[in-house]
C-alpha cells in the first residue's frame, strides 16, 4: 500500500460496540468490545482480521463485504506525514529511509516496501538494518490477529483497475514498479495467512462466491 492509498485516517470515532475509521485501503477489523479501549495499542491489540494486499488487488471490496456481512467494525492504519515525506520520495529516492520510518511508527508499516526498497537500491544496507532492528523491536509488542486475509490479483487485471479508476499518480509511478512490487507481494508470507483469488470482477456481483469466502473465513476463525 503506497501512493494514493497512504491515506490520512480521520479522526478516531468512539462507539459502543468499538473503534471505527473511515478507510479504503488496507483494512483491520475488530470484534465489539467494551469502549474502555481508547488507546491505539490497546486497539492493535484486538485486532481480529486484517486485509492485506497490493494496490488495486481487491482489499476495499472484501473490507466493506466483510464489514457488512460479519457485523464488523472497521480501524484502519493511521498515517501521519506531516513533512510529507511521501511527497518528497515520489521525487528522490534517498527520502525512502525516513519515510518507511515514518510508517513504521505511525501505522506499523509492513516489511514488504521496506525489502522492495532496498532490492531497488533505495535503502542502503545499514539503512535497511536499522529499519529491521526497529520493526523487530516493535513487533514483539503487538499480537497477531487470528486471520490475516492476503488478497491475489492476476498482475494484468490489477493494472487495468489502475488504469480505469484513473489516479493519476498511480498512472506515473509506471508499470515496472508496480511489476516489482506485485513480485514482492507474490513472495510474502504472513501469519495466520488465508490466502484469497479477487482477480475475478464478477465476484461481488456473483452470490455463491460470495458465500463460499465469507464461509472459509469463518472456518478459519473457528
Amino acid at each position: 500500500m503506497r501512493v494514493s492509498e497512504r491515506i490520512t485516517a480521520k479522526n478516531l470515532k468512539i462507539r459502543n460496540n468499538g473503534i471505527c475509521y473511515k478507510w479504503e485501503a488496507r483494512a483491520c477489523f475488530v470484534f465489539p468490545y467494551p469502549p474502555t479501549f481508547y488507546t491505539h495499542k490497546g486497539a492493535i491489540n484486538m485486532i481480529n482480521i486484517i486485509v492485506e494486499g497490493m494496490t488495486a488487488s481487491g482489499k476495499s471490496t472484501l473490507t466493506n463485504l466483510l464489514a457488512e456481512r460479519l457485523k464488523l467494525d472497521v480501524m484502519p492504519e493511521e498515517f501521519r506525514d506531516n513533512y510529507d515525506l511521501l511527497g518528497r520520495f515520489h521525487h528522490n529516492r534517498k527520502w525512502a529511509f525516513p519515510m518507511q520510518l515514518n510508517f513504521l511508527v505511525t501505522l506499523f508499516g509492513d516489511k514488504v516496501y521496506a525489502k522492495l526498497y532496498y532490492e531497488l537500491g533505495y535503502l542502503s544496507d545499514g539503512q535497511f538494518g536499522q529499519y529491521l532492528n526497529l520493526y523487530e523491536s516493535l513487533a514483539v509488542n503487538v499480537k497477531q490477529p487470528k486471520l490475516l486475509i492476503h488478497v491475489h490479483c492476476e498482475f494484468n487485471e490489477i493494472m487495468r483497475r489502475i488504469n480505469s479508476r484513473g489516479r493519476q499518480d498511480e498512472i506515473d509511478v509506471g508499470r515496472d514498479y508496480w511489476q516489482s512490487l506485485y513480485n514482492a507481494y507474490e513472495s510474502v508470507k504472513f501469519p495466520n495467512e488465508f490466502n484469497f483469488d479477487l482477480s475475478n470482477p464478477e465476484f461481488i456481483n456473483t452470490p455463491e462466491m460470495i458465500e463460499k469466502f465469507l464461509a472459509d473465513v469463518r472456518e478459519h476463525l473457528s
